[in-house]
């Protein structure tokens, strides 16, 4: 069975049983999936320096908060990887599930596949769903592990965002947390990131 229907049946079986489980699975899988394209330009213990290509998301907005985001905007987002969308076309999963502050809600985020980017992405059918362009460049990000919880997420883009300041770099754009690992998984090898745009010095734009 080819991967990418053998994947999307596997989670479409699993929704029926709640999108918290979805997500995990969705996460166990990760390392099968493709990921946004970068080139790792430094590291230091924790700190990494990416520059990426630009890729495009399709995004659902949550109206929850920070923790149950994950449950509530998964399951239209998995609709339209489904076929909820104007081409009735089934799209390949992809890592990781993103979240981004917006206003006073929170979204969450499937990254588009790189082949559906090169063409035509189909809109959504479902209200409130939108896709997105995040822009290529620089990119500070924070690895570590451990739970969801939104105090220890604050806690990873504050220490972030001070090493950040240390090295000159200034934060041209909003937070992203990205999450690789199912629930089930051991905290201590749970990849979890922090990612935040950059520019040395000061932001020619706002990304």
């Amino acid at each position: 069975m080819p991967a990418k229907p053998m994947i999307n049946r596997l989670v479409g079986a699993a929704t029926a049983a709640g999108s918290a489980l979805v997500l995990a699975l969705l996460a166990s899988l990760g390392h099968a999936l493709e990921e946004p394209t970068f080139e790792r330009l430094e590291t230091e213990g924790d700190f990494e320096l990416r520059r990426y290509a630009g890729y495009h998301i399709v995004s659902a907005p949550a109206g929850a908060s920070f923790e149950e985001t994950g449950d509530v905007a998964f399951r239209p987002l998995f609709r339209y990887i489904s076929g909820a969308n104007t081409g009735g076309n089934d799209i390949a999963m992809t890592a990781p599930v993103l979240q981004t502050r917006a206003d006073a809600d929170w979204r969450l985020a499937f990254v588009v596949p790189a082949e559906v980017a090169a063409g035509s992405i189909p809109a959504p059918v479902t209200p409130g769903l939108a896709i997105e362009t995040v822009p290529g460049g620089l990119y500070g990000v924070q690895r570590f592990s451990g739970g969801w919880g939104e105090e220890r997420f604050m806690a990873q883009e504050l220490a972030l965002a001070e090493t950040l300041k240390a090295r000159g770099y200034a934060i041209c754009g909003p937070t992203r947390y990205a999450r690789y690992d199912p629930p089930f998984k051991p905290w201590f090898l749970r990849r979890n990131e922090i990612l935040m745009p950059v520019e040395q010095g000061a932001c020619s734009a706002r990304r």
